[in-house]
C-alpha cells in the first residue's frame, strides 16, 4: 500500500501537464524543495503522515508545484487532520491545469471529509449533552437531599415548639403551685424529643419501604419473568419508556436509601434521648409514644406525629 502511494505521487506530477502559472523557483530553491520532497516521501513510507505533510508543505513553499498540493492533502488526510486536508484539496481543485480525473477525486475526498467532520460534530454534541444531563441529574439529587434535610429539621423544630407550648398552657391551667418551667410535672422535655425522634424514624422507615415498593413496581413493568428470554423480555413499552421507568425506579431507590439513613439517625437519636431523659421521664411501659404517620404525594413526603405530651 505504501509503494502504491509513492507511485501515485509520481503520477500526480506527470498529470499536471499544463504550463506552470507560478513564479519559477531558483536553482537553489528547487534543490531545497527536492530535499524536502525526499524527506516527505521517507516519512510517508514510515507512516509518519503528519511529518510528511509538514515536509511537503516546505517543498511547496519553495517550489509551488500543484502536484505537491495533492501530496499535502493526502498526508493530512491519512494523519487524520481533516480540516487541513480539506483546505489542501480545495486549493488543489481551484488550481488551473489540474487533470480532470484528479480534480474529480479531490472533490470526492472533500465530500468524504465533510461527512466525517459532521459525524465528529454530532458525536461531540451528543457527549456534551450526556455530560450536561448527568450534571443536571446530580444537581437535582443534591437539591432533593437538601430539601429533605430542611423539611426534617423544620418538622422536628415545629414538634418541639408545639410540645413546649402545650406543656406551658397545661402548667398555667394547673396553677402557680404546680408550674414546672418548660413542661408539666412528670414530663421531661428530653423524653418528648426522644419520642418525636423515634416516631419520625419509624415514619421514615415506612416511607423507605413505600418508595422501594414503587421502584420495584416500575421495574416489574419493564421485566417480564415469564418470557422466553432468561434475562427478562421487554414488554409492550418502547425502549425509551423502559429506560425512563428504570431511571425513575433508581431515583425512588435513592430516595428510599436517604429515608433509611435519616430515619435510622432519628431513631437512634430518639432512643438515646429516652435513655438519658432521667428517672422522672415516663417509662417505656407507662408512656404512650405519640402516633406517627407518613403521607406520600407527588413531589413531597409529609411526616406527622401527634399526641399528648
Amino acid at each position: 500500500m505504501k509503494r502504491v502511494w509513492l507511485v501515485q505521487v509520481v503520477l500526480v506530477a506527470l498529470c499536471l501537464a499544463a504550463p506552470a502559472a507560478w513564479a519559477a523557483p531558483t536553482r537553489a530553491e528547487r534543490a531545497q524543495a527536492q530535499e524536502w520532497y525526499k524527506s516527505a516521501a521517507a516519512h510517508m513510507e514510515a507512516q509518519r503522515y503528519a511529518k510528511a505533510a509538514a515536509a511537503f508543505e516546505e517543498a511547496h513553499r519553495l517550489d509551488p508545484d500543484p502536484a505537491l498540493l495533492w501530496n499535502i492533502a493526502r498526508a493530512h488526510h491519512l494523519a487524520g487532520q481533516l480540516e487541513e486536508a480539506k483546505r489542501a484539496f480545495q486549493e488543489f481543485v481551484a488550481t488551473e491545469g489540474v487533470e480532470a480525473e484528479l480534480r474529480k477525486r479531490a472533490i470526492e475526498h472533500i465530500a468524504e471529509i465533510d461527512e466525517r467532520l459532521t459525524e465528529q460534530l454530532k458525536q461531540q454534541m451528543t457527549e456534551r449533552e450526556k455530560q450536561e444531563k448527568a450534571a443536571l441529574e446530580a444537581q437535582l439529587r443534591e437539591q432533593m437531599k437538601e430539601q429533605l434535610r430542611q423539611e426534617l429539621a423544620e418538622a422536628l423544630a415545629e414538634r418541639q415548639r408545639e410540645a413546649d407550648e402545650a406543656a406551658r398552657r397545661e402548667a398555667e391551667l394547673r396553677g402557680p403551685a404546680e408550674v414546672v418551667k418548660g413542661a408539666e410535672p412528670g414530663v421531661d422535655g428530653t423524653a418528648i424529643a426522644g419520642w418525636v425522634s423515634v416516631g419520625l424514624g419509624a415514619a421514615l422507615g415506612v416511607t423507605a419501604l413505600v418508595l422501594h415498593t414503587n421502584a420495584e413496581s416500575l421495574r416489574d413493568e419493564v421485566r417480564s419473568p415469564g418470557a422466553p428470554n432468561e434475562a427478562g423480555a421487554v414488554t409492550t413499552l418502547t425502549r425509551s419508556q423502559a429506560l425512563a421507568r428504570e431511571r425513575d425506579a433508581n431515583d425512588l431507590d435513592t430516595n428510599a436509601a436517604m429515608a433509611v439513613a435519616v430515619g435510622g439517625g432519628a431513631l437512634v437519636t430518639g432512643l438515646v434521648l429516652l435513655l438519658v431523659s432521667g428517672d422522672d421521664a415516663p417509662s417505656l411501659e407507662a408512656a404512650e409514644p405519640p402516633p406517627a404517620g407518613v403521607s406520600v404525594g407527588p413531589g413531597h413526603v409529609l411526616f406527622t406525629a401527634s399526641g399528648r405530651f
